[in-house]
């Protein structure tokens, strides 16, 4: 088995991923920027030149944790630190980008899930249910009516370790599939596993496409079903429907950069991906752009003092 040296995932964070278009760039990218003091989380975007600006500041009493969006033109799912009589709340907000106002989401049906992912479609919200024996996926799909939400489970049927969780939940373009990192810990082994699994959200049967020797930590869906993954090798292109696999950015060429959550995601009209990577010996965060073509690589946006989570990009459809 490959060591996972590269990462650190911690048991209630989870990435959500999403998909992109603007007027000036064709996509950009959308991340939670965490801070290491309470309070100081945001949400940014960020353009294919690395240009970017803040789209949701915190506050004394508010924070933005995580994101997950489809279009720059449709509401965007935003996980939101509340702080009211000395008590911290989580929950799942909308907020619109073309009001810039933000409000209470029906997608958050519950305290017990982590961040996920907003469908290609923009009705299903797909939730990573927190650590237990066996890893399980929500997914919840509004009424557009107003009434109750139709809300779903995917529960995982081995149970491997102690404690078992999904991460890095990715859809496939049709909406039929989901691409998700299981992650688990304890039993006869110390340190954690993981693996790539691709769920079928109709029937909600699973396959496992890389095993535990593979060291998988994050996956993103490419709109034409390719998924590109962060695993003991580096940076890799899977087609699930032939097996083929490619490396394109080797491990050696991180340069000992660490993986925290950080996150991934696919700009499809450029044909690059993104993921966010923390610095070797101190917290400097970074957005790493690298090409699917030829794995050449360039840096989005460095943050002293925070890292990125919750990557995904966004098209910013014309008027």
């Amino acid at each position: 088995m490959r060591h996972i040296g590269l990462i650190v995932i911690g048991t209630f964070l989870t990435v959500g991923g999403c998909l992109t278009r603007s007027p000036r760039d064709p996509e950009v990218v959308l991340a939670a920027v965490l801070g290491e003091r309470p309070f100081t989380d945001s949400i940014v975007l960020v353009s294919l030149e690395g240009a970017s600006r803040t789209l949701l500041a915190p506050t004394r009493q508010r924070s933005y944790t995580g994101v997950s969006a489809v279009s720059m033109r449709q509401p965007i799912a935003v996980q939101v630190n509340s702080l009211s009589s000395d008590a911290v709340t989580q929950s799942l907000m909308e907020y619109n980008p073309e009001t810039k106002r933000i409000r209470p989401s029906c997608w958050d049906v519950a305290t017990t899930k982590g961040m996920g992912a907003i469908s290609p479609k923009s009705d299903t919200y797909a939730f990573p249910n927190f650590a237990s024996e066996h890893a399980g996926i929500t997914f919840v799909r509004c009424n557009q009516t107003g009434g109750t939400p139709n809300v779903s489970q995917f529960i995982d049927p081995e149970t491997s370790g102690n404690r078992a969780w999904y991460i890095s939940l990715a859809w496939f373009a049709d909406a039929s599939r989901l691409a998700a990192v299981k992650v688990w810990r304890g039993g006869d082994f110390r340190g954690i596993r993981t693996e790539l699994q691709l769920i079928d959200v109709g029937t909600k049967k699973r396959q496992i496409v890389l095993g535990r020797e593979d060291a998988v930590v994050a996956c993103a869906v490419a709109k034409d079903g390719r998924v590109s993954v962060l695993d003991g090798r580096g940076v890799e292109i899977l087609s699930p429907d032939s097996g083929e696999r490619r490396i394109v950015l080797p491990t050696q060429r991180l340069d000992g950069r660490r993986y925290l959550s950080g996150g991934i995601t696919w700009l499809n009209l450029s044909n690059d991906i993104v993921v966010g990577l923390v610095a070797p010996t101190e917290t400097i965060g970074e957005l790493w752009k690298i090409s699917a073509r030829d794995g050449s690589a360039k840096v989005l946006d460095r943050r002293k003092g925070f890292r990125f989570a919750s990557i995904c990009s966004a098209e910013v459809q014309p008027k």
